[in-house]
């Protein structure tokens, strides 16, 4: 597996190059066109279509999934009123969208079409799994060393993610969903549990398998 880090709060072009294999790509943050009520919000996901244009979800309340051409030009934005944080996009092989909602309190996957119409709903709206799962933990420590802000934020997460006790049933706070060959569903669950999830392709819950690890 390749991992590759990005810089913190780049904000400008540069000549930094991203390489696997025969591939290099060049950074260029200002390569999205962004209308200015989008800006600064979160993007959670990418994908591209096979005309090249490319979906984000993002954590705008208005438009949670905005395309843009090959060019970086905004086209659209839908989903409005759909999704409160979508963490994931992938493609279904009936040209709709899989889009898992990582919000505190949504806990669902939702599959729509490009006009954004709602095309079915996996998990229950407003009712997360029973994982034992604390999103409101309180975090103390001791320590006396100096966090930087990204380490603050990762110290809560993994404080949130102890909280987990057990394997529970879609959702909470799921991440991602995919579609395989076969038109089976698989779905990454989650921030408030540690499973995946599998479907048949009519959307009937099919098993979990996986669970917290141990140390």
């Amino acid at each position: 597996m390749k991992i590759i880090t990005s810089i913190p709060n780049r904000n400008t072009d540069s000549n930094i190059y991203l390489k696997s294999g025969k591939f290099a790509y060049k950074v260029e943050s200002s390569w999205a066109k962004w209308p200015d009520e989008i800006k600064g919000y979160d993007v959670l996901c990418l994908i591209c279509d096979k005309n090249d244009n490319l979906y984000a979800t993002t954590s705008h309340p208005d438009n949670p999934i905005c395309v843009f051409n090959s060019q970086g030009d905004f086209i659209r934005s839908f989903g409005k009123g759909l999704f409160l944080r979508p963490h994931s996009i992938s493609f279904t092989s009936q040209g709709t969208v899989l889009c898992a909602d990582s919000s505190l309190s949504l806990h669902v996957v939702r599959e729509i079409d490009l006009d954004g119409n709602l095309v079915r709903t996996f998990g229950t709206p407003g009712v997360p799994s029973d994982t034992g799962y604390n999103a409101d933990i309180f975090i103390k420590t001791d320590t006396k060393e100096i966090m930087t802000e990204d380490q603050q934020s990762l110290n809560r997460l993994n404080a949130k993610l102890d909280t987990i006790e057990k394997a529970g049933k879609p959702f909470n706070r799921p991440c991602h969903m995919v579609e395989a060959q076969t038109g089976e569903m698989f779905a990454a669950d989650g921030y408030g549990n540690a499973v995946v999830h599998k479907f048949a392709s009519d959307g009937t819950y099919l098993e979990t398998w996986g669970g917290r690890a141990q140390a």
